[in-house]
């Protein structure tokens, strides 16, 4: 709803297809704790299972982590690469399927993690070298049966504003 606000050329009467194929990873029981520890475990996971986890950037780095988070929950809910990737599967041919004959344009608005992964799967040649910043843009256009990646991590559309030196300044009498 947000893009569509602020997109200039796009009619504003869009359906909204709201996909439960696309949302962000489940970690289960970690759902809402703090990361920051969890991630040091999951490289000491990651790194044991083969010796070849060089970090979130290497191409097998998705598919060790969410198996080790998978392994690390006491109840194993979190989802495992097999299991999320079904998922985002479905949806992504459930979407292919309604639309690769219609030359129209689909957004598809996910979490980092899911749109790294769908890339990397659709993209044989698509190295992760990179995590994905919050708001960007990375494009994947399909033709003749290939998906050819056209932009990956974009942020240019980001607003700019100068900030003016006066509306910085604190009026002292203001402050009470």
């Amino acid at each position: 709803e947000l893009i569509l606000d602020e997109n200039k050329v796009t009619a504003k009467d869009i359906e909204i297809e709201k996909r439960p194929e696309f949302r962000e990873v489940f970690f289960g029981s970690f759902e809402g704790l703090d990361a920051r520890g969890l991630w040091d475990k999951v490289t000491e996971i990651a790194t044991g299972k083969d010796g070849n986890y060089t970090g979130a950037t290497s191409d097998e780095s998705v598919r060790l982590e969410l198996n080790a988070f998978k392994e690390m929950d006491p109840y194993h809910d979190a989802e495992n690469f097999m299991e999320f990737w079904m998922r985002v599967e479905l949806g992504l041919i459930d979407v292919i399927t309604k639309h690769r004959e219609t030359d129209q344009t689909i957004l598809i608005v996910s979490h980092g993690m899911t749109i790294r992964n769908m890339i990397h799967e659709l993209i044989p040649q698509f190295e992760i070298d990179s995590m994905l910043d919050n708001a960007s843009v990375s494009i994947v256009r399909y033709q003749d049966g290939l998906y050819h990646l056209e932009a990956f991590n974009q942020t240019e559309h980001f607003a700019h504003k100068e900030i003016n030196d006066q509306e910085t300044d604190l009026d002292h009498e203001d402050i009470s």
